[in-house]
């Protein structure tokens, strides 16, 4: 969540919490982060969910208790209008646009809860805003299918209400992308709904391998393992974390390319893929250097999968 800028993230604190210095992100994965936040005068612990929806994002600080905030620096919301959000096919409630914060805010607590209950049950809202100056009215459905475990593992953590909700991921799902012209024939890609910066990648000269973010890492070409997330600097690490953040594996990269077209040999790729099947889905692989972010293993095993069937991938059961 990169487009939430620490300025913004010191104005939502300051909005609830006026001791807090002591900020924690105990999870993030799923477009959605978890915040502990801890009083540094009362040692009260409390926090913060913010739920990613591109160009806004709402923040949940409690069962009963919510903001919709923008990403954009050049989206403003109107003070001036009745902006709304509607829950299944209840009728809108109404949100507050405050031009000092420039986020909205429900009128009372008993919506707002109607809202976070739906949104943490992963049922979809309906949203309607209005910009500033121009007063373009903007209609987004907003849905997260995993936000019931985030919510569950934020509930348990700061002692809201859980409405008795399910802790259990959704299963995960793939969007695959295979041209129909003949002539690229053998090409494909696959994403994993809910977790876009895990994927899978086959060209046309038979290599596929898995993508974190936009690198390609470990794989397989005729056979032969394979690593095409070269790091020409040396000493970059490809890691992979179990739930808890502990390293299970951690290998070097390789450094030149062995092979323009194929990558260079890299048989502990072998070790790697089979430590991502045993921790996902809430395992973690991350690439040191120009992509160093954690991404979860949600919907790794699906992934591999699609490789097994289409790609020759050997069977990690």
């Amino acid at each position: 969540m990169k487009r939430i800028l620490p300025f913004l993230l010191s104005l939502l604190f300051l909005s609830n919490i006026a001791l807090a210095n002591e900020k924690t992100t105990v999870f993030e994965g799923f477009n959605a982060k978890i915040v502990s936040i801890v009083d540094d005068m009362t040692d009260k612990k409390s926090g913060v969910i913010f739920f990613d929806f591109g160009s806004i994002y709402i923040a949940v600080y409690g069962h009963n208790d919510f903001r919709v905030w923008t990403n954009k620096d050049d989206l403003n919301f109107a003070f001036d209008s009745d902006h709304l959000i509607r829950v299944g096919k209840n009728k809108p409630f109404l949100l507050k646009g405050l031009s000092k914060r420039n986020n909205l805010t429900p009128t009372n607590k008993v919506e707002a809860e109607a809202v976070i209950q739906s949104l943490a049950n992963g049922e979809e809202l309906k949203l309607r805003y209005y910009d500033w100056p121009r007063h373009d009215k903007v209609d987004r459905k907003l849905q997260n299918t995993n936000a019931s475990f985030i919510y569950y593992k934020a509930a348990k953590l700061f002692g809201w209400k859980d409405f008795r909700i399910s802790p259990e991921l959704s299963p995960a799902k793939l969007d695959v992308y295979a041209p129909t012209d003949p002539t690229s024939k053998g090409y494909a890609t696959a994403t994993v709904k809910g977790n876009r910066n895990l994927g899978i990648r086959k060209s046309f000269d038979k290599d596929t391998t898995i993508k974190v973010g936009i690198k390609q890492t470990f794989g397989l070409h005729k056979g032969r393992w394979i690593c095409k997330s070269v790091e020409l600097s040396g000493n970059k690490h490809l890691i992979i974390r179990d739930s808890n953040g502990i390293v299970v594996f951690k290998e070097v990269l390789p450094s030149h390319y062995e092979n323009a077209n194929t990558g260079e040999t890299w048989p502990v790729g072998k070790t790697a893929a089979k430590k991502a099947w045993e921790f996902a889905p809430l395992g973690s692989i991350e690439i040191e250097g120009s992509y160093g972010k954690k991404v979860l293993l949600y919907g790794f095993r699906e992934l591999w999968q699609w490789g097994v069937n289409n790609a020759d991938f050997p069977s990690l059961e």
